[in-house]
């Protein structure tokens, strides 16, 4: 990494103080992140069959369970800085972004960092995030917006395979204590919000689905991803609480119907359980309907057809109850 720009430092004081401006080329952040294994580095590992027809990345997070510290943010307390960085490229694994300009302000152990906008995945992300190494443990604070992200890209990017297409928005306030990706998987909290405004595609046939599910229980991706369907809008409100993600609100706006969904993903355990319905009509408490089970592992669920009165709930599991 190459830059220009000015350095100060003052260590006439017992603690540091540092003032930082630098514009780089090419900022890769890869090897600051040399603790986490390159299957996290770069979100890609064993392959598996995900949500799609093919052979797929097992995602990231099932790696979980078996990593050590990610990074040691012991030195953010040695010191105070006030920085101000640009690039034209930053790197980060598989994660690229170009035309960024942040400010960094380092007090007493705890950075933050607000970022002015830069060009992510040919869209736009804006966001600020903090590091708070005096709590214990250290906890981190994400909040942004991303703004006409191809959905597809970036989940393939995040986790090696993709259930969605189309031009995404998407909002996040997140935050997580814990040194180590378990910790932070299972204290994850806050809110998200995503929508496809202008159409897109689901890696499923969900009509097609509800009548094989109905026929006989299927098991895994591979039974479940022979087709795709088109939609002009779709929603999402999750809620993240000790790890486990919620939808407030889960919708596919189709010209038949609103195919709507309930249910949670735990991210530390890998597992889900949602429950899916098309809604032509708003039910009444006696309306009997079809409704679309998917429960169990993340990478191979069981998927079946079930009958219920009224409005779908959520499913009974350990990972709703919590």
């Amino acid at each position: 990494n190459q830059a220009q720009g000015t350095i100060s430092l003052n260590i006439s004081d017992e603690r540091w103080r540092a003032d930082t401006t630098l514009a780089f080329d090419e900022l890769d952040l890869t090897p600051f992140f040399s603790l986490l294994p390159p299957d996290v580095q770069t979100g890609k590992a064993s392959e598996q069959q995900g949500p799609r027809s093919g052979r797929q990345s097992e995602p990231a997070t099932a790696q979980l369970d078996s990593q050590p510290e990610i990074v040691n943010f012991a030195p953010l307390q040695w010191l105070d800085a006030d920085m101000r960085i640009s690039a034209k490229s930053l790197t980060l694994g598989d994660l690229t972004a170009e035309n960024c300009a942040a400010t960094l302000s380092l007090r007493s152990g705890r950075l933050l960092a607000d970022i002015a906008e830069m060009d992510f995945l040919d869209g736009v992300a804006t966001g600020q995030f903090t590091i708070d190494t005096m709590a214990l443990p250290t906890k981190i604070t994400v909040r942004g917006a991303l703004q006409n992200i191809p959905s597809e890209r970036l989940l393939n990017t995040l986790f090696g395979t993709s259930p969605l297409s189309g031009r995404a928005d998407i909002t996040f306030d997140l935050s997580a204590q814990g040194w180590t990706l378990p910790d932070l998987a299972k204290s994850l909290k806050g809110d998200a919000h995503v929508v496809i405004a202008k159409g897109g595609s689901l890696g499923l046939d969900l009509d097609d689905l509800m009548v094989r599910a109905g026929r006989a229980e299927l098991e895994g991706w591979a039974m479940a991803t022979q087709g795709t369907m088109a939609f002009d809008e779709m929603r999402a409100e999750l809620e993240f609480r000790d790890g486990i993600a919620a939808s407030r609100k889960l919708s596919f706006t189709t010209p038949d119907g609103v195919y709507g969904a309930v249910g949670t993903i735990d991210l530390s355990r890998q597992n889900l359980q949602f429950r899916l319905n098309l809604d032509r009509e708003k039910p009444t408490p006696l309306d009997k309907r079809q409704v679309l089970v998917l429960k169990g592992s993340l990478l191979h669920p069981s998927i079946s057809l079930e009958s219920v009165l009224g409005d779908i709930k959520p499913p009974k599991s350990e990972s709703v109850s919590k």
